[in-house]
């Protein structure tokens, strides 16, 4: 074998061992990549996953851990042990104010610490992994989540309508106002959405 062309041999097995290395590097468990789609992965900064997490918070998680991401809470609401945590940013994508809300409860009989039991967001940076977020109509949204039930209705503020619906099974709830979802919030499957017992803002009156 000449010089030339053991050169050219180990040359090639060089840049297949780069090339496999460049794989094994960028692979699924890098979950910074902000995009959106089937089997892409988004910020865990915004992402929700249904029946387990919104953001940095996820279900089962203590209250001093929620505090210590999240700092003190800027309003909220409390009866018999359960409680509406409520946290206000600046949406950076609308005028508004945005929402971060987190309910809270006994975690067990023994009454001694209370942890995550429902999350809820308003703001449209957060979304599904397939980029499923808040302001899509009902129709878009009944189409993905077929087990949506109407749970209760309250007006808020501004005497807006606001009507709430659940996929029990899925583990995630939206609210809707004149036909837009505002929020989803997310909790355990099969087990009751928690707006029902306490409204998200305290400000908010229950249509019987």
């Amino acid at each position: 074998m000449n010089v030339l062309k053991y050169l050219c041999i180990v040359a090639a097995i060089a840049l297949s061992a780069c090339n496999s290395n460049k794989h094994e590097n960028t692979g699924k468990d890098s979950t910074q990549a902000v995009a959106e789609g089937p089997g892409k992965i988004l910020d865990e900064k915004y992402l929700i996953v249904p029946g387990k997490s919104i953001g940095q918070i996820s279900l089962g998680d203590s209250l001093q851990k929620v505090n210590r991401l999240l700092g003190n809470a800027d309003a909220g609401d409390a009866a018999m042990g359960k409680a509406w945590a409520i946290w206000y940013a600046k949406d950076p994508t609308t005028t508004q104010t945005s929402e971060f809300c987190v309910f809270s409860s006994y975690r067990d009989s023994s009454m001694s610490d209370k942890d995550v039991k429902e999350i809820r967001a308003t703001s449209i940076l957060y979304k599904t992994q397939d980029g499923f977020r808040v302001n899509r109509s009902f129709q878009d949204t009944k189409a993905k989540y077929s087990g949506l039930k109407e749970i209760s209705k309250y007006l808020n503020e501004k005497q807006d309508t606001i009507t709430i619906y659940d996929d029990a099974s899925s583990g995630i709830g939206f609210e809707f106002v004149k036909g837009k979802s505002t929020a989803i919030s997310i909790h355990k499957p099969n087990e009751p959405i928690q707006s029902d017992y306490l409204s998200p803002n305290p400000k908010w009156k229950k249509i019987e």
